[in-house]
């Protein structure tokens, strides 16, 4: 690779970041912040490899919120499940009860019914 320098500012235009996402990623990998220079007009400046590295590392980060999220949805999913299932239990419960009464009349001491 050359060791051209792209400007901080556009690398991350054309990432689709804003800038305090790009010093977010700096403070967790430090040794990246160690490859910036500073141009002549005071602009910070990053080689390319370390601006491949950062793409890389965007896009490792992409797919754990999206893994995380697809998680979080997963769960939210399984306990409405839950719930509904509980409800059911409960109205079984009750019709169960109810079906004993029906077929035993001299039943007259119940259970209580536990939610």
């Amino acid at each position: 690779m050359s060791d051209k320098k792209i400007l901080l500012s556009d690398f991350c235009k054309s990432c689709g970041i804003k800038r305090y996402e790009f010093f977010q990623i700096f403070d967790r990998h430090p040794e990246l912040r160690l490859k910036t220079a500073v141009s002549e007009k005071g602009e910070q400046v990053i080689d390319e490899k370390t601006a491949l590295s950062i793409r890389v590392i965007l896009r490792k980060e992409k797919s754990r919120e999206t893994s995380a999220s697809s998680a979080a949805k997963e769960i939210n999913l399984l306990t409405a499940q839950i719930d509904e299932l509980r409800r059911e239990v409960f109205r079984l419960k009750a019709e169960n009860v109810r079906l004993r009464k029906a077929l035993n009349p001299n039943i007259r001491k119940t259970r209580k019914i536990i939610s």
